[in-house]
């Protein structure tokens, strides 16, 4: 009896902890950020595959067809595909380099929140020395 005792008891531990874990909101936080990453992750793709892309594949292409279209064969049926794997990178390049803008952005001006908040702080730590040194200095000359 005493073994199912202790048993319920590491279960029911379990999930009160399960539970604080879900209800700190962290998790969900989590889930709602990655829920956004993949759909910024789509625009940002799609802006470089339907926007950017078919200027540059005009460019460098006779044909106007995409970087996708783009392989060699190997054998009768058997191609390597290069201009998928080109596309690829680029998408990845593009996403990488505008989270990149928005971090850098988002750093700076918490940074500079933070200087600005860290200033006040110092300012209002010396305005209260300053009053406690003008304190002691008129006890002093009563």
């Amino acid at each position: 009896m005493s073994s199912e005792n202790i048993n319920l008891n590491k279960v029911k531990e379990f999930k009160k902890g399960f539970q604080d874990f879900i209800n700190k909101g962290n998790i969900i936080q989590l889930a709602v950020a990655f829920i956004l990453g993949q759909l910024f992750t789509k625009v940002v793709s799609s802006l470089a595959t339907d926007i950017i892309m078919p200027p540059i594949n005009y460019l460098f292409s006779d044909t106007g067809s995409s970087l996708q279209t783009l392989n060699w064969q190997l054998k009768n049926n058997i191609y390597l595909n290069y201009g998928i794997f080109l596309q690829n990178v680029f998408d990845f390049l593009s996403v990488s380099f505008i989270l990149y803008l928005i971090v850098s952005y988002f750093s700076k001006y918490f940074s500079k929140k933070n200087q600005n908040e860290n200033k006040m702080t110092i300012e209002h730590e010396q305005v209260k020395l300053l009053k406690e040194i003008k304190d002691v200095l008129i006890n002093q000359n009563r």
